[in-house]
């Protein structure tokens, strides 16, 4: 990654969880020189545009960006590249694949979901990810992804250049299995 690319991270203020992974991963990500930008997202806005083209309108993202989504700035996000931006490059994290009466369709090439199927602000929603996107459901999230931003980290950069995010995994597990992400200050 050259210094002057930079990785959005898109989330929605109303999911206190999912508000926190989002600033721990930027932190996680700065800290390997990486330059993000965060796209709050109201949740008003959020939920009365979700379905509609609008939505995009103020992620003015160049394209092909990389855009790292958590909860439901996951699924807008893959909603954005299914509607109106081919382009982007998308990892839904901790992300349901609908909403109330929103609902991804389609597989999109640069997409990928990391999840758990055991967590329960997602349950239930999840289980269309292997349809839509490259997925991994991975129990060490069923507690939120706030929880393992560098791991989270690891994977997002392991995306990013290329590589296979299964082995990348397996790796990581092997490596750090029984051991927690060190403490953000």
């Amino acid at each position: 990654m050259n210094d002057s690319e930079v990785i959005y991270c898109a989330y929605s203020y109303g999911e206190g969880r999912c508000v926190e992974a989002a600033h721990k991963i930027r932190r996680a990500m700065e800290q390997w020189q990486c330059q993000v930008m965060m796209l709050p997202q109201d949740d008003e806005l959020f939920l009365g545009n979700l379905n509609r083209a609008v939505l995009a309108e103020p992620w003015l993202v160049p394209e092909g960006a990389l855009v790292v989504g958590v909860g439901l700035g996951g699924l807008a996000a893959a909603m954005i590249q299914e509607t109106t931006r081919p382009d982007l490059d998308v990892v839904s994290v901790s992300s349901p694949t609908s909403y109330r009466v929103i609902k991804l369709e389609r597989r999109m090439q640069r997409r990928v979901a990391l999840y758990s199927s055991q967590d329960p602000a997602i349950a239930g929603r999840v289980e269309n990810w292997p349809n839509l996107a490259e997925a991994h459901d991975m129990p060490y999230l069923m507690h939120g992804a706030h929880l393992h931003p560098y791991m989270l980290r690891k994977l997002i950069l392991a995306h990013q250049e290329g590589r296979d995010l299964g082995a990348e995994m397996a790796h990581i597990l092997g490596v750090n299995q029984g051991v927690e992400d060190p403490e953000m200050p």
